[in-house]
């Protein structure tokens, strides 16, 4: 008797995994207001049949005047298979930046582990749209600065002052008071008085800064203090940190009082003789102050002065001439020669 058995060997099968990303990624409250911080929300969803591992999520902006400004880097640990994760990021608009779509960066990281305990380190990055739809401006305010805050050391420097209503009210009685924060800068008329502001208006007035010639070159602050009224008459007061920086320094001329020629009433005198001495000056180089002439008799005592020995000039301007006298006596036992006078 023939008996015929039929075998039948069960081999062990092996899933393979799922190569392709298994987080889902969506993000909702994506309008933003300009001026303002605002906050999205980003779900991770895990759509695969496994747990992942070491999930790392950073956002990022490359767009002017929008940052990410927390919770823009995010680590979780294990997100399990149909299990989502959410964090909500903050996201600041400049109040400068135009009405529009804009797009942010994210980036995926993470491991998956399979069933025979091969990890898959898997990382993608995608774009994540977002929208901003108006811009929020502050109802009161006023925004101050400087039209160009570079300055010369060793002279007077005149810069342009702007104050501008940066809300929506129109703002009465301004008055704006600009001090300096350091002894190398000294505001020069630093008080103003503006009468009215509508929304948007700026006023520019002219200020001097004097910065003296030993002053180091840098960075330096002013503080402008404003208080105004708004529309129902109350009042309010803004304080604003100006930055300046000393850049050059003012080459000074030297200033020469040159001695151009000299005249006397007499070539000769006899002793006992007075004549008139008249020295002709000129300034070259740099405006003079407060010019003063000294003349010194010689010290053999042979020539005596007939009027004061100091004489006051005043200032003189570059170029200028002038001419000052004196008058001398020669004394009377005086032997003949040729003396000097300084």
């Amino acid at each position: 008797m023939l008996l015929a058995f039929t075998f039948i060997l069960i081999a062990p099968m092996v899933e393979a995994g799922n190569y392709t990303p298994l987080l889902r990624v969506k993000v909702s409250d994506i309008y933003l207001t300009a001026g303002e911080e605002n906050t999205i929300e980003i779900e991770l969803r895990n759509t695969g049949s496994y747990s992942v591992y070491e999930v790392e999520a950073i956002l990022t902006s490359t767009n002017p005047g929008i940052a990410v400004i927390d919770k823009g880097h995010m680590i979780f640990n294990e997100i399990e298979a149909e299990k989502s994760k959410r964090y909500r990021p903050v996201i600041y608009v400049d109040e400068d930046t135009p009405i529009g779509p804009y797009t942010l960066t994210l980036t995926l990281t993470y491991r998956q582990m399979y069933k025979l305990g091969t990890p898959y380190i898997h990382t993608t990055s995608l774009q994540i749209g977002v929208v901003v739809v108006n811009a929020s401006k502050p109802k009161i305010g006023l925004r101050i600065g400087l039209t160009d805050p570079h300055l010369t050391a060793g002279e007077e420097n005149e810069v342009s002052l702007e104050v501008r209503n940066r809300g929506s009210e129109t703002l009465r009685d301004i008055e704006v008071t600009l001090t300096s924060n350091t002894p190398y800068i000294a505001v020069l008329d630093g008080l103003l008085d503006i009468d009215e502001l509508k929304p948007g208006e700026s006023e520019y007035r002219a200020i001097t800064l004097a910065v003296p010639s030993g002053a180091p070159k840098g960075v330096y602050t002013l503080t402008a203090t404003a208080t105004y009224r708004d529309e129902d008459g109350e009042s309010h007061s803004d304080v604003e940190t100006i930055g300046v920086s000393i850049e050059d320094v003012k080459v000074e001329r030297e200033t020469t009082i040159l001695l151009e020629s000299y005249e006397a009433s007499s070539l000769e005198a006899k002793p006992g003789e007075s004549l008139t001495l008249t020295l002709n000056l000129k300034c070259v180089g740099a405006e003079a102050y407060e010019v003063k002439v000294t003349l010194t008799p010689d010290p053999m005592g042979i020539f005596s002065l007939l009027t004061p020995s100091l004489q006051y000039i005043g200032d003189l301007k570059p170029g200028e001439r002038t001419s000052v006298s004196y008058k001398l006596r020669v004394d009377g036992e005086a032997k003949a020669g040729q003396y000097p006078l300084t």
